[in-house]
Formats: structure tokens, sequence, C-alpha cells
């Protein structure tokens, strides 16, 4: 079964109010901006293959392969998305590799994940399929 992004922007979303097993407000909220960028990024994955063919996105270097194709492309409604998804990405970094930082606040969670789904909706609902066909392929 294929991992659905819609599921995983979901679990972010449910993640910021509740703590399954106990975990605490900071793990959750730092997998949740995680969950959110994974999203976003599946969902492009999704969209581009379903549009060039199955195996267009390489399964290596995945995430560079899509930041560097949106912006090859030169298309500026792809290069905008692309500048969408790296600031998720630095955002889910910072909670995924830099342990000894200040804690998140409920601020900090709010804008990441209303971030995340303003993009995964513009990905999935207002990027015609013609924007992603024929995308420079490395």
């Amino acid at each position: 079964m294929p991992l659905d992004p819609e599921a995983l922007l979901t679990i972010a979303v449910d993640l910021v109010t509740a703590r399954p097993g106990g975990a605490s407000e900071q793990s959750c909220w730092r997998t949740a901006m995680n969950r959110s960028y994974y999203a976003c990024l599946l969902l492009l994955i999704k969209r581009i293959d379903q549009v060039n063919g199955t195996g267009t996105v390489p399964p290596y270097n995945t995430h560079h392969w899509v930041r560097s194709t949106l912006h090859d492309s030169k298309r500026t409604h792809l290069m905008n998305i692309k500048q969408k998804l790296c600031t998720l990405r630095l955002q889910r970094e910072q909670a995924d590799y830099v342990i000894n930082r200040p804690d998140f606040v409920r601020g900090d969670m709010d804008e990441v994940l209303g971030r995340a789904q303003r993009l995964f909706a513009e990905v999935r609902d207002r990027v015609p399929d013609a924007l992603l066909r024929g995308l420079p392929v490395k």
C-alpha cells in the first residue's frame, strides 16, 4: 500500500494536540514538523510521477532531485513551490537535528502547520498537470 501524503499531514495536525503514549509535547511537535514537510514532499513526488511516469523521481537523492528539478524548470510557480518546500525543510531540520535548541512554542507549530497545509493545498489543487509535464530530468 503506497504511503498517503495526506495521511502524513493529518498525523502532523493530530500530533500538535495529542500526545500518543505519553510522549512529550516537544517530541510530538518536532515529529509534526517532520511529517508536515514529508507530506508536501511526497505529494510533489506523487504528482510528478503521475504526470511523467512512475519512477521519474529517483529513489535516491530524492530531496535534492525535487528541489533542483523545480528550480531548473524555470517555471515561476514551481520555483516558488521549491522555495516554500525549502522553508519547511529548514524547519524540519531544526526539529530533527538541533537537539539543544530552545523549546518550540505553539505559535511555531501553528506557523509550520499552516505553511505546510497551504503548500499541500497549492500542490494538490493549483498546480496543473501541464506545469509538471516534461520537467528537466537529471
